[in-house]
């Protein structure tokens, strides 16, 4: 366990990381033997000998006679241990082995209590008969892992995208990018659940299992539904967070889908981050594309997982093997992994067009969260934009994206505004065209996304959370709340911090360690009037308020 966490999280052993490997078996020796370098062996020794010798000491320490005496010496020596682990810039980003000590002995939040996931799924109406009075394109969403907006060729002059390049160029009124898209957290398995039901990680349990996934109002339609993943479903529990029911003689869990694929129920190998290939899912999506019902349309979810870990898995992929000039020319296998995802894209799009379905197909590009890009600390216990910051490229056939403006005549503004992940569900609901269907719109009303196709709210406010415990209990406390894409307020390690994200955007400058002007302290305000409504950061912000105030007495 502790050499899968290692390989993985860059982190020694900690309570959080046996949670963590327990919880995911797929953090484990065959993902350490991917990762396995001479740097990372040297770092396991050294690693090693410092948590013997701390393990020795608190065994010490509990067989003396009394234990007060040396209660200093022992909390020394993790001091020391903790500092030696975090200040090596290859073993980790972050270790806080303090956090062992209070891990054993408190209790969860209140608030961790009573959200407990609950599979109780809403049943949307059969809108097979209901006349939408808009159009009813086919979509498509292609679902990126660990891809972070500055390292997207359609953001940057880094060349790791250039057949969207292309594609915008030669179709620059069907290609969309949206400049101010984040993620909503760093964790896939918070991520995930968050991206397919509208949802802010802040929400509880019970309104995850409730909520309808994106894929339900595809089928109220009876639209035919895929979802084509690379690893195993049951990764993170997403085999229940996106179930649709149990039935009730067989106890199976049931999905509201046609064709689900992943590396559960795959004959293939497993070939690299305990999945297969991307070359697979792609080849999955051409098969379904080409033998479709073509009486009816389609809505498709396929996920490329090459980017993960930072690229880390890019070696193993059959990509590394066809290098091409801008391959070479790119500074690292992240880079590299990026332009083998856009390759894939190219393909699906070369298959829609040979089954004539550029016409009436929309397509989504969207990250799950971004990657740390070993810029400060491992993307799980980190809040900055290396990581939050990602793409949103939309392809909007001609005829739908003028069906769209002529409906929703302003929603190019929205190109620049601050859209996040929780925006897809109302966003595809809108291309469904069932938007004001009474029920369809009273579920609508509960969601915290909105319409990427209708005008946003002014001071827009969105967050990103990394734990949740219906989702994934993990003992790193810390959020970050966003104010229109300008302000950013961030708990980090029982530290507050409020960024000017367009006056410094690599986030070095806390205005909170100086007087704020008239526009911080109103952000701060309405910020913070946010958290008061959301009761896991609240829990939070109370956790870290109450650790500064013990620090500075």
């Amino acid at each position: 366990m502790s050499l899968g966490g290692i390989a993985e999280f860059g982190l020694p052993i900690s309570i959080d990381i046996v949670h963590v490997i327990r919880r995911y078996p797929e953090y484990s020796m065959k993902m350490f033997g991917e990762q396995f370098t001479v740097t990372l062996l040297a770092g396991l020794i050294i690693c090693s000998i410092l948590l013997y010798w701390l393990t020795q000491k608190h065994l010490a320490y509990r067989r003396r006679a009394n234990p007060q005496k040396h209660i200093l010496s022992f909390l020394l020596s993790v001091v020391l241990c903790s500092w030696c682990c975090t200040s090596s810039l290859n073993l980790s980003h972050e270790l806080n082995l303090i956090r062992l000590i209070p891990a054993f002995f408190s209790a969860l939040p209140e608030s961790a209590q009573k959200s407990i996931f609950r599979l109780n799924r809403q049943q949307l109406p059969d809108l097979k008969s209901v006349n939408a009075n808009l159009f009813q394109p086919n979509i498509l969403i292609i679902r990126l892992e660990e891809v972070s907006r500055n390292r997207f060729g359609m953001y940057s002059d880094i060349p790791t995208t250039p057949f969207l390049r292309n594609l915008s160029d030669l179709h620059p009124n069907e290609v969309f990018t949206f400049q101010n898209h984040f993620s909503n957290s760093g964790a896939s398995d918070v991520s995930v659940p968050s991206i397919y039901s509208g949802l802010v990680p802040s929400r509880h349990g019970d309104e995850f299992g409730r909520v309808p996934i994106i894929w339900d109002y595809a089928a109220a339609l009876g639209y035919q539904t895929f979802y084509f993943i690379p690893f195993d479903l049951e990764w993170g529990h997403l085999h229940i967070k996106l179930a649709d029911h149990i039935d009730e003689k067989t106890m199976r869990l049931n999905y509201n889908l046609d064709a689900l694929s992943h590396a559960g129920i795959s004959n293939a190998k497993r070939v690299y981050d305990n999945s297969i290939s991307d070359d697979l899912i792609t080849e999955r999506t051409i098969k379904f594309l080409r033998n479709r019902n073509r009486e009816t349309n389609f809505f498709g979810i396929l996920n490329y997982k090459i980017s993960h870990h930072y690229g880390a898995h890019y070696r193993f992929s059959k990509a590394s093997q066809t290098q091409n000039d801008i391959a070479e020319s790119l500074s690292n296998d992240y880079e590299r992994s990026i332009l083998a995802t856009d390759t894939q894209i190219a393909r699906v799009f070369s298959a829609l067009q040979d089954e004539n379905l550029l016409e009436n197909t929309c397509v989504l590009i969207v990250a799950d969260h971004g990657a740390d890009q070993r810029i400060r600390r491992h993307r799980l216990i980190n809040y900055y934009n290396e990581v939050l910051a990602i793409p949103l490229v939309m392809y909007l056939p001609e005829r739908i994206q003028s069906q769209i403006t002529r409906h929703f005549p302003a929603w190019p503004q929205n190109l620049n505004k601050m859209t996040s992940n929780v925006d897809l569900v109302p966003s595809v609901v809108n291309l469904l065209g069932i938007q004001r269907y009474p029920d369809i719109n009273a579920v609508l009303q509960s969601l915290d996304g909105h319409s990427l196709f209708e005008p946003l709210p002014s001071n827009r406010i969105t967050e990103a959370l990394n734990t949740n415990p219906a989702l994934r209990h993990w003992g790193h406390r810390g959020f970050a709340v966003i104010l229109d894409g300008i302000y950013k307020y961030l708990v980090d390690n029982d530290k507050d911090f409020l960024f000017q994200l367009h006056q410094d955007p690599s986030e070095t400058i806390n205005l909170l360690e100086d007087k704020l002007d008239s526009n911080a302290q109103t952000a701060l305000r309405r910020i913070k009037a946010y958290i008061i409504q959301r009761e896991l950061l609240r829990d939070i912000s109370a956790y870290q308020a109450q650790a500064e105030k013990s620090a500075t007495d």
